[in-house]
């Protein structure tokens, strides 16, 4: 076994907390991955994939475009009543590659609304190729992001391509609660290393007393079990002895 403590897959979940919602999500991804066959690197990245960090790093990375106090000529940004389209091809000031398009609809964050923009409606981004490239590194981004429900629930399917690695999440997530007592729910989803294979998903991020604990399981052939709790991610897969645990 071996010891990890790393803050990288504690990304919150718990970032919307109001009245209970339904259930809802839908995957297509089957339990065909074998984690014992999968390195570390890659298991990692499914875990911080598997609490939602991809997903909301893509929509951070639209959402950045709707501050229009760090005015840049690229990307080309169009506003038609609440959508934005967001239209690369270009670099900007501080260099970096910017390619592909995003829309958004109703992003409730953006400066460039004002008036426009209705609020308790559902959030959309669909991202189409976009990409960022910076120092040599390319990150891109296929798929839609709809957060939903007065912003308790999230359901996503896209695509992240970095480190020449494709990592498809198909997510489905919910929170309820309370600001000091919250739970946020997975269920319905999966995640997929392309070409490789995938994995099921089912889950909770529970706040309490100002700490949280999220706690995940992934069914490819095999089973992986994660409790990120502290700043330390701890996992083990099912029928072997390779484990990561905290101290």
């Amino acid at each position: 076994m071996t010891t990890m403590s790393t803050p990288w897959a504690t990304a919150p979940l718990v970032v919307a907390l109001a009245a209970a919602c339904g259930a809802g999500g839908s995957t297509d991804i089957e339990s065909t991955l074998r984690f014992a066959d999968r390195s570390d690197t890659e298991i990692a990245r499914m875990i911080n994939a598997a609490v939602g960090a991809e997903m909301f790093q893509a929509q951070s990375e639209v959402d950045r475009f709707g501050d229009t106090f760090e005015a840049d000529p690229c990307p080309t940004i169009t506003i038609s009543g609440n959508t934005a389209t967001v239209t690369g091809g270009c670099t900007t000031a501080d260099g970096v590659e910017i390619q592909g398009a995003a829309t958004v609809t109703n992003p409730w964050t953006w400066d460039q609304f004002e008036d426009e923009l209705e609020f308790g409606a559902d959030s959309r981004y669909e991202l189409h190729g976009l990409s960022f490239t910076q120092a040599g590194f390319t990150r891109t981004y296929d798929g839609f992001i709809v957060r939903a429900g007065d912003f308790r629930s999230w359901d996503t399917d896209l695509t992240t391509d970095a480190f020449g690695v494709a990592l498809r999440s198909d997510l489905y997530m919910s929170c309820s609660g309370s600001a000091t007592s919250a739970t946020c729910t997975i269920g319905n989803s999966g995640l997929e290393l392309l070409g490789v294979g995938g994995a099921r998903i089912s889950g909770t991020q529970r706040l309490s007393d100002q700490r949280v604990v999220t706690e995940l399981t992934l069914r490819g052939v095999d089973t992986l079990t994660v409790r990120v709790a502290d700043n330390c991610v701890a996992w083990a897969i099912s029928g072997t002895a390779r484990a990561m645990t905290c101290p």
